[in-house]
C-alpha cells in the first residue's frame, strides 16, 4: 500500500511498516496490536489492514462485522478506492449484494482499474446481468497503465474475461441451427 508523506510525520508510516513485517511473518497477535496503535493514531491504512485480518487472515479471527466497523474507519480517515472495494467485497462475502453493489459504484474512481475489473466480475455473478456494462469496465480496466493504476494480473484477468465474455454473448445471440 502507497503511504502518504504526512504519514511518515506522525509516527505512524514506522508502526504501519512494523505491522506489515509481523503480518508477512505470520506474527498476527503483534500485527494486530502494532496496527491497532497506528490506527489509534489515525493511520488508515492500519485501520484497513485490521479488517483484513477480521476477513479470515488468520482464519481463526474471521468476523465480517468487526472487518466491516475497521474497513469503514479506514474509509472515513482516507476515502479511496481500495477501501470501497473492501468494503463491497466484504459485504459481497456476507451475502449482502445490494449494499455491496453501492460500495463497488463508489469504488469506481477514475484510475482504479483494478476495482474496475472486480466489480465487473461481481455484476457476471448476478442474476440480471448488464452486458454493456460489464464490458465499458473491463474497457476501462484495459485502459489502465500497467502497475500504476493496475496490476498485471487484473490487466490479464481483464482482457481474457472480456475475450470469454465476448465469445459467450455471441453465441447466445447467434441463431440456433
Amino acid at each position: 500500500m502507497a503511504r502518504k508523506a504526512r504519514d511518515i510525520d506522525d509516527g505512524t508510516f514506522a508502526l504501519f511498516t512494523a505491522g506489515c513485517t509481523a503480518f508477512e511473518a505470520g506474527r498476527y497477535v503483534e500485527a494486530k496490536r502494532v496496527f491497532l496503535k497506528a490506527a489509534a493514531l489515525g493511520d488508515a491504512g492500519s485501520a484497513n489492514n485490521l479488517g483484513v485480518i477480521h476477513c479470515g487472515a488468520p482464519p481463526r479471527w474471521k468476523d465480517y462485522r468487526k472487518a466491516m466497523i475497521w474497513f469503514k474507519r479506514a474509509w472515513r480517515l482516507e476515502p479511496t478506492a481500495s477501501h470501497c472495494s473492501n468494503i463491497a467485497s466484504t459485504y459481497d462475502d456476507m451475502g449482502n449484494r445490494r449494499l455491496a453493489a453501492s460500495w463497488w459504484k463508489r469504488a469506481q474512481f477514475p484510475r482504479a482499474g483494478g476495482n474496475a475489473v472486480d466489480y465487473a466480475k461481481f455484476l457476471m455473478r448476478g442474476k440480471r446481468v448488464d452486458r454493456r456494462q460489464v464490458v465499458r469496465l473491463l474497457r476501462k480496466a484495459l485502459k489502465c497503465k500497467p502497475w500504476l493504476e493496475i496490476s498485471e494480473d487484473a490487466l490479464e484477468e481483464a482482457e481474457a474475461l472480456l475475450n470469454k465474455y465476448s465469445v459467450r454473448r455471441k453465441r447466445i445471440s447467434s441463431p440456433s441451427s
